[in-house]
């Protein structure tokens, strides 16, 4: 017996099926914005090349002589395979004939803010789980964290900016670089 039937749902008329899935879940991703698409075709696999930049020259050229060869760049793989996810949620027949609510679009509009979350939560994950961690208030850890005495800073924010130019890290957007922060930061 399926979860969703008359015994669970109140009596409707199903009125139309609206595909709202996918427009519900996009709203929901915010930590994969800023990344790179993936078009993963037949193959269930892809493949990104990234080229290693060179030294700077620091030696003048010398008038009729042909300057050394540069070695090659260096070349890093990476290949990713695809993980497929998903739920659903069954009803039955009858409730679908007796329903005047839209069930299939209440259903598909639930799943889709599903995949949103669950989409942004995969994403996070990746991103925090290879993050290099550092704390406002120059603290050590999200332990020894105390509010309201470090709360985070305009300090804090140009210190990351500092850091992140150092390392020639290129801006994401324009000249900026994207911060994700809770929404219960943003007053601090």
């Amino acid at each position: 017996m399926t979860n969703v039937n008359k015994l669970t749902m109140a009596d409707a008329i199903k009125t139309k099926y609206e595909r709202r899935l996918l427009t519900r879940a996009l709203p929901r991703l915010i930590h994969g914005r800023f990344g790179m698409k993936a078009r993963i075709n037949k193959y269930g696999s892809y493949e990104l090349r990234k080229y290693g930049g060179l030294s700077a020259i620091t030696s003048s050229l010398t008038e009729g002589a042909t300057p050394t060869e540069q070695s090659a760049p260096s070349l890093t793989l990476t290949t990713i395979t695809p993980a497929y996810y998903g739920a659903w949620l069954g009803y039955d027949d009858e409730l679908e004939m007796e329903d005047f609510d839209p069930l299939v679009s209440e259903m598909s509009a639930i799943l889709g803010e599903q995949a949103g979350l669950s989409a942004d939560t995969i994403v996070r994950n990746v991103l925090t789980a290879g993050a290099t961690a550092d704390f406002s208030g120059d603290q050590a850890s999200r332990g020894a964290l105390d509010a309201p005495s470090h709360n985070v800073s305009y300090a804090d924010f140009i210190k990351q900016i500092a850091a992140l130019e150092a390392a020639n890290a290129l801006p994401v957007e324009g000249n900026n670089f994207v911060v994700i922060i809770h929404p219960k930061l943003s007053f601090a």
